[in-house]
């Protein structure tokens, strides 16, 4: 098995802790043991023997402990799948070591040997909400973390924001607090954010107006608050995607921020003194 390069045991029923004989499969690109029942901790093997990985979709609801900083080895992942786990603690500052998914490192990608040295067809993730299959082809543009449904806690790490070239970052479910990184603006190839259900606070960061690419944003139910900043983007989104947050005012919704009365007041009295002069 030493030159195995893909394993897909998805939607299979094993279970007991994560198999110690992939530990001998150096070659693997892609390790798929999503929606089985596998538990325990992750190993901290699996950074230095499966250096190699381009894929690793763990959606398992049965792993724990903390996510391993032994997973930071894994310079070229684009798909990082921990979702419906039992993770605690924080999230790793190191995962910006994910070289591929930084504009320097993924210049210097060959994508032949992404999408065609593997036996690879397709990968199952979940996708602005849904689970989405994606296809050989379209697998090499896809760079994805998603930590769905864990326990984790403390603050997003601000160095995850130097992964420029992320196209989705799922933190949802999860009991994170403190305030959305003010750099988050710079991940501006992002096409899809949540943060929903967690516990931040403060304000949505002004500088994800520039992210000019987001098409799914939901920061529902959290803490935040003050005005929605202004773009074409973060005005688009449905209300819903912002409930849940008391604080927060302006479009999309329908609550205004403190002073726009006053404001319209002001505006309206200064049409009605000009019309009789």
């Amino acid at each position: 098995m030493i030159n195995l390069e893909a394993l897909d045991l998805y939607k299979n029923d094993f279970s007991e802790e994560f198999p110690l004989s992939v530990k001998n499969c150096t070659s693997l690109k892609s390790l798929n043991l999503g929606a089985n029942k596998f538990s325990g901790n992750l190993p901290v093997w699996i950074g230095e023997s499966l250096s190699g990985l381009y894929v690793l979709t763990l959606r398992s609801k049965n792993f724990s402990g903390n996510i391993p900083l032994q997973l930071c080895q894994l310079a070229g992942l684009q798909i990082l799948d921990l979702s419906v786990n039992h993770f605690h603690g924080t999230i790793p500052s190191c995962l910006s070591n994910f070289t591929i998914m930084v504009t320097e490192g993924f210049s210097q990608v060959d994508y032949s040997l992404i999408t065609y040295s593997y036996n690879v067809d397709h990968v199952m993730i979940q996708w602005q909400g849904t689970e989405r299959e994606f296809i050989r082809s379209n697998m090499v543009l896809l760079r994805s973390i998603d930590l769905l449904s864990n326990n984790l806690t403390g603050e997003i790490p601000h160095q995850i924001t130097n992964l420029d070239e992320l196209i989705a970052l799922n933190l949802s479910k999860n009991a994170l607090l403190g305030k959305i990184p003010w750099k988050i603006g710079q991940m501006k190839n992002l096409l899809t954010l949540d943060l929903s259900r967690n516990k931040f606070s403060g304000e949505i960061r002004s500088t994800m107006s520039q992210m000019t690419w987001l098409n799914y944003l939901d920061v529902s139910d959290n803490s935040l608050s003050g005005r929605i900043p202004s773009s074409t983007q973060l005005q688009s989104f449905d209300p819903s995607r912002y409930e849940g947050n008391l604080g927060l005012c302006g479009p999309p919704l329908t609550k205004k921020c403190p002073g726009d009365e006053e404001s319209g007041i002001q505006h309206s009295i200064g049409v009605k003194v000009r019309g009789k002069v």
